[in-house]
């Protein structure tokens, strides 16, 4: 956007990103928690152009910038395998708070989107032959 004296960052990249994983093997039982984060970013900036009354009102321009909010996910799978090694079950659960993925505009108490896309559970079996 034309806003040269702001300094915007990069759009749709989060800051901070991590991932973690905690695991444990034993006698043919497996189990993985995992999570994921990443912070807030910047998906619009407002345009000068479209503002103009706004601006002239004496509100920041900035408020009108739109963010996806920061989110942090949780998974969990647990699989056994037989003593054989040709059966295998799973069982997996994804999104496991069910974090919302939530937008806003301008700050953080300015909701305008708030998606729950709920868990997703899977549950597998697998033969070698």
């Amino acid at each position: 956007p034309n806003r040269p004296n702001e300094n915007l960052p990069l759009l749709r990249q989060a800051s901070n990103v991590y991932n973690a994983a905690l695991y444990y093997q034993k006698r043919g039982f497996e189990f993985r928690v995992a999570t994921s984060h990443r912070s807030a970013y910047l998906t619009e900036a407002a345009s000068p152009e479209g503002y103009t009354a706004e601006t002239a009102a004496g509100i920041a321009l900035n408020e009108f910038d739109r963010y996806d909010a920061a989110r942090t996910t949780y998974d969990v799978t647990a699989n056994y395998t037989f003593l054989n090694k040709k059966v295998r079950v799973l069982a997996q659960v994804r999104n496991l708070t069910n974090a919302p993925e939530a937008g806003y505009q301008g700050r953080l108490n300015r909701y305008d989107r708030h998606d729950l896309t709920g868990r997703s559970y899977f549950l597998g079996l697998s033969l070698n032959l």
